[in-house]
């Protein structure tokens, strides 16, 4: 399994747009093929937005 750590952009993208390679990205973290990795400084930031 992939391991990834996504950037609070990306993550809002795909809120946003749907079928966008960003929706596309987090739909593969969801359905658990790929793993997400984050530490506290990404979470905070995550938080933030």
């Amino acid at each position: 399994m992939k391991r990834v750590v996504i950037d609070t952009n990306v993550l809002i993208s795909s809120a946003l747009k749907l079928e966008s390679n960003p929706y596309r990205i987090m739909s593969l973290v969801s359905d658990g093929e790929l793993k997400l990795f984050y530490c506290k400084e990404i979470l905070a930031e995550y938080k933030r937005v």
